[in-house]
């Protein structure tokens, strides 16, 4: 479902990834994830389009064929942040970034492009990487689901006792479960994946998070949130919040993204931003 019939003030975007978790049904109705040119019509969960991006469909199709290529060599999706300080710092090095740079030409059809079209693209290519890792770490958690539920209908059909369940824990132990990665290496750093999406979205959009840590980075950073207020929640485009469990805070977007200044050649840092926390 592509909402571009929204407008910005009805829109609310996710602040924290692009893909919902398992069990996404739980977020608050209206919540949409911002879609970096990649789902077009297939996605089975509420997103939003922006009607213009830098990076189109083709070029787009070959960031993912990359990027997938080197989730399926990692060993853990963890090891995809290594390509981040080069996306963050050194995007148009030779290198082992050489293809973005040959992407974004082939996009623009010259190897002079203005900054703010190269700042642009550079924010798509990030939220493309971050597509893949968020998608990853998905696989990795649901094959874990998948296995502890049919060793469980294994044990239950076999009838096993309490000690070949201890000597099937045990050799559970030995092998190593499939545990997803530790929060922090479960995708891109979230002051350049949320400098990215604000690339994206429009600025009188609210920017939506549950993220506790988030909130108390934020918080650290000198952000003060306020508690949201009965007309805040009606005014907001999104169902189900509660007075008790909302909280409001307003700052400019490179704010947000834990910076003391605007980076130069980001315009889109400088305006300012709704951002609603609440505990689900």
């Amino acid at each position: 479902m592509i909402l571009k019939q929204f407008s910005p003030e009805t829109l609310a975007v996710n602040i924290c990834g692009l893909i919902p978790p398992r069990g996404w049904s739980g977020l608050p109705e209206g919540l949409r994830f911002l879609d970096p040119g990649i789902c077009s019509t297939s996605a089975d969960f509420p997103i939003y389009a922006p009607e213009s991006l830098p990076l189109g469909p083709t070029q787009v199709k070959g960031l993912l064929a990359q990027f997938s290529q080197l989730a399926r060599e990692c060993r853990d999706p963890g090891e995809l942040l290594g390509l981040r300080q080069g996306l963050a710092e050194d995007f148009y090095s030779g290198t082992s970034l050489a293809v973005m740079s040959e992407l974004r030409d082939r996009a623009s059809g010259t190897h002079e492009d203005q900054p703010l079209t190269q700042a642009l693209v550079q924010a798509q290519t990030i939220l493309c990487l971050a597509w893949v890792i968020e998608e990853s770490v998905g696989d990795i958690v649901r094959l874990e689901e998948d296995l502890a539920g049919q060793w469980q209908r294994f044990t239950s059909n076999l009838g096993l006792d309490e000690a070949d369940q201890e000597a099937g824990d045990r050799l559970t132990a030995l092998s190593g479960p499939l545990s997803p990665p530790s929060p922090e290496m479960a995708g891109l750093p979230k002051p350049l994946l949320i400098e990215s999406l604000l690339a994206f979205i429009p600025p009188r959009s609210a920017l939506f998070t549950a993220d506790e840590e988030l909130r108390s980075s934020w918080e650290d950073f000198g952000l003060a949130f306020r508690p949201a207020q009965a007309q805040d929640l009606a005014a907001l485009p999104l169902g189900g919040l509660t007075q008790a469990g909302t909280w409001l805070a307003k700052a400019p977007g490179y704010v947000l993204a834990m910076s003391r200044r605007e980076p130069a050649g980001k315009p889109w840092l400088k305006a300012e931003r709704l951002v609603v926390f609440a505990k689900l």
